[in-house]
């Protein structure tokens, strides 16, 4: 026969194990591109939910969608240059920002201020045009935004605002897209994508 003291260790561990896997089931999932987001939206709380899908975009898909030639992005980073002469720099703006997979974004108003070339920032956009689109895993990467913006992890985004984006994405297969016009009126967004080992350009130059 079981004693009362056996039983009872049995039964305190099991209860312990139970509220083990409760604590472990209620954890925030770590994550690269969760912690990213978060920060982006603590850094930007105007962030739409067309804004997310963008940085997701960018972090998997790169900067290919520019092209790869060097001459039409310098000459369109020198028109945005131009562009930024009549607006107010926004303050305390980092040089550059992680999105995650090994890309960054490299903001215009530190990167000129500090003496930038624009012709080297092309190059290393062109270079980080290397890496293949995964378009298979940019889905599976929104698949788990949603699911983290249903559990509010996104906030003050809402699951409803992911989800009512999603079928637009399907339908248009995916694609690149700009920031919201709340975003941008915001912020005043100025930046090329490139990925971290093509930095060794912008210190070369």
């Amino acid at each position: 026969m079981t004693s009362w003291s056996t039983l009872r260790t049995t039964l305190f561990l099991s209860a312990s194990l139970l509220w083990c896997w409760t604590i472990v089931d209620w954890a925030p999932p770590q994550n690269e591109t969760l912690n990213i987001l978060r920060e982006q939206l603590d850094r930007y709380p105007e962030m739409t939910g067309q804004d997310i899908y963008k940085l997701v975009y960018q972090s998997i898909m790169g900067p290919g969608h520019y092209g790869t030639d060097t001459n039409h992005i310098v000459m369109w980073l020198q028109q945005e240059a131009m562009a930024m002469g009549f607006e107010t720099p926004p303050d305390s703006l980092p040089l550059t920002e992680e999105i995650g997979n090994g890309y960054l974004r490299v903001n215009l108003w530190p990167f000129l201020k500090s003496g930038g070339s624009l012709e080297a920032l092309a190059e290393a956009q062109v270079a980080s045009t290397q890496k293949a689109p995964d378009s298979a895993e940019l889905q599976k990467t929104w698949h788990s935004v949603k699911s983290w913006a249903r559990q509010g992890l996104l906030k003050p985004l809402s699951g409803e605002e992911i989800d009512q984006l999603t079928p637009f994405l399907e339908e248009k297969s995916w694609p690149a897209m700009h920031h919201s016009e709340k975003y941008s009126r915001e912020y005043l967004p100025h930046y090329r994508v490139v990925s971290k080992s093509s930095l060794t350009i912008l210190e070369s130059k």
